[in-house]
């Protein structure tokens, strides 16, 4: 691959067009050998990204990738990146990226869909102080792209509370808690921003919808597995508290639980972890004694993995301290 190349393409965020690869005097030969050898990922029309770069990326980083090489692509000035797309330039949990759509806001009169692609209309003074409100539809479609100027994190992307909140109405609850809990527990946002923006810009009919996202969100959560499952707990009416620090009858620490429910029931989420190798069998025997710990002082501990959350229907807190999968909710029987 030309050096030249690679080196615009890094200046880019690892991402090069067709049209770059032309202004070096290649061509479409060159274009198609990196792509046949790995070198260059074709995401879209004229889109390209890095292929060592994405092959190290995470899905997350790809999809920002993917708008990055989109962004390029286009050479619009409007464009700017909106709801989901918005949020992974800022570096922010994305559910499902592998599935999303590149949502981009321009100058464009109505919504616009293609395979892999939406893009909205940008209207520029809807952040405007004399506004008394967007509707849900303007709020969705992306035209509060002119809520003021983007974080650090991205020049391209409307801010935070925005495109948190164009992913709650666009998208759902649970896509925009994730994103929302992780921008609170990093510091990139507070939830007074996120009412601002749902007080000043959501029409009456969904600004309900926002208020209850402030309400469940927690800074506390400290993965996207941590906040879907607090979300399926909190939806079945239990009453939760996140990264509860116990302590045994003489004061010691024995751990910090990712949830306390009800008062005596510890639920920890169980991602991809792995307890291979010597490390692993260390960690897996630590877990087992902090576990026993825990029991021994009245706690039943209940482990929930991903495939649980698919299912929260199906989640409930048994007698004997474990997942039940009956369909049937109990709510700490």
């Amino acid at each position: 691959m030309d050096p030249r190349l690679v080196a615009r393409a890094v200046a880019r965020g690892d991402v090069f067009t067709r049209a770059d690869v032309l202004a070096l005097d290649l061509d479409d030969r060159h274009l198609r050998r990196i792509c046949r050898s790995g070198e260059a990922i074709r995401v879209r029309r004229n889109a390209y990204v890095l292929g060592a770069a994405w092959e190290g990326a995470d899905p997350t980083e790809r999809f920002a990738m993917r708008t990055r090489a989109v962004l390029a692509a286009r050479q619009n000035a409007h464009d700017i990146s909106s709801h989901r797309s918005a949020l992974a330039l800022h570096g922010l949990p994305v559910l499902d990226p592998h599935l999303a759509d590149v949502e981009l806001a321009s100058d464009v009169l109505r919504v616009r869909r293609d395979r892999g692609f939406r893009l909205y209309p940008r209207a520029i003074s809807s952040i405007d102080p004399e506004v008394s409100g967007a509707t849900p539809d303007e709020l969705e479609s992306g035209r509060l792209v002119g809520a003021g100027s983007a974080p650090t994190g991205s020049s391209h992307a409307v801010p935070i509370p925005v495109a948190v909140v164009q992913t709650l109405l666009g998208h759902g609850l649970p896509h925009a808690l994730v994103a929302l809990d992780a921008a609170l527990h990093e510091g990139r946002c507070t939830t007074h921003e996120v009412e601002a923006v749902v007080a000043r810009l959501v029409g009456a009919g969904a600004r309900s919808h926002g208020y209850r996202l402030i309400r469940l969100s927690d800074p506390r959560c400290e993965s996207v597995g941590e906040s879907r499952a607090r979300l399926v707990l909190v939806e079945l009416g239990l009453d939760v508290r996140s990264q509860v620090a116990i302590y045994d009858d003489d004061g010691d620490f024995v751990g910090r639980v990712d949830f306390l429910v009800d008062g005596d029931v510890v639920v920890e989420f169980d991602g991809a972890v792995k307890y291979d190798g010597a490390e692993g069998r260390d960690a897996l025997v630590a877990e087992k004694i902090r576990e026993d710990r825990l029991r021994a002082l009245g706690y039943r501990v209940i482990r929930l993995t991903w495939a649980d959350l698919d299912r929260p229907s199906y989640v409930a807190v048994s007698s004997d301290g474990r997942v039940d999968h009956e369909p049937r909710i109990l709510a700490g029987a």
